[in-house]
């Protein structure tokens, strides 16, 4: 029995592999994908998910969601964070009058009651205005699967700050206080999703479109990589929550009360988690450990299949 999901990301060469490997994987129906500004902005989001999607081709095609404006940022996002294809891609046919994302999030999500589980991998202001455009958009979703916050690492957006969380702080503190089971996928873990060259050469080596496509992003991503913090390779968290979400035993988790600061001045996006007892019940099931063999071995049977 397939899972039905709903993507939220940020179209960059993250986004881009994600998107590719959840429409590849035969565990998961893409019912919508939604574009998130944060490293892009909104309209550039917008379109470039679009030709994306056209590029890639799928056989089913899944409803596509603008993006919305997220709250302004102190400082811009580093160039690593959002990959502009533009120049690459080809033109799209056009966005055939889009609808925003927080609408074709709580559409879906009403009309597969209880079936459908979110996963985010880019600021979750789509996610926290569907929320508010029905208030009971929590009591109707499955489960939700967020890439972002960070347990000890210092932050890659500011001194304690995830970038997702970073971005939109209080979208994220809607979305972890919504009540809804939500798996968390820190900085800890996602940072250690780095694919070396040879690796995603290896998953590219077919010849469907999206195969296509992927190759001709991959050059412009390992560059802004290399030049933007030093690593050679790809650090794709995405493609470990849709690896997470096509086979769940995956992840190691643990349970956590988790709250996200929005206020400070240098602690804006910080995760904080509620550690005396009895004071606040989980709302998080956090991941900690992720069996990375096992995750290579699924993402090398959704690319080379």
């Amino acid at each position: 029995m397939t899972r039905k999901v709903i993507l939220v990301l940020d179209p960059g060469i993250d986004g881009a592999f994600t998107l590719a490997a959840a429409l590849r994987a035969p565990q998961l129906e893409v019912l919508a994908v939604v574009a998130a500004a944060g490293g892009l902005p909104a309209e550039v989001a917008t379109h470039q998910l679009h030709q994306l999607v056209e590029m890639f081709d799928p056989p089913r095609l899944p409803r596509l969601g603008a993006a919305l404006a997220t709250p302004p940022c102190p400082e811009p996002a580093p160039p690593w964070m959002g990959n502009a294809f533009n120049s690459i891609l080809p033109s799209s046919r056009g966005l055939h009058n889009l609808h925003p994302g927080d609408k074709v999030i709580s559409d879906e999500v009403q009309l597969h009651k209880g079936e459908v589980t979110v996963i985010t991998t880019g600021p979750l202001t789509p996610l926290a205005v569907a929320g508010d455009r029905h208030p009971d958009l929590a009591r109707l979703l499955k489960s939700l699967i967020v890439a972002g916050g960070a347990l000890q690492q210092p932050g890659n957006a500011g001194p304690v700050a995830e970038f997702n969380f970073y971005v939109d702080p209080t979208s994220a503190r809607q979305v972890l206080r919504s009540g809804v089971p939500l798996t968390l996928l820190p900085l800890d873990v996602s940072s250690l999703a780095v694919f070396a060259p040879s690796d995603l050469e290896q998953y590219l080596a077919g010849n469907s479109a999206i195969h296509v496509a992927l190759r001709k992003l991959l050059p412009t991503g390992l560059r802004a990589m290399s030049d933007g913090c030093g690593v050679e390779g790809l650090q794709l968290s995405g493609l470990v929550t849709v690896a997470i979400a096509a086979e769940p035993g995956l992840a190691k988790t643990r349970s956590l009360a988790v709250d996200v600061e929005t206020l400070g001045q240098l602690t804006r996006g910080m995760m904080v988690i509620e550690r005396r007892s009895r004071r606040a019940a989980p709302n998080v099931d956090c991941v900690v450990e992720i069996d990375w063999t096992a995750v290579r071995a699924c993402l090398d049977r959704l690319f080379r299949q």
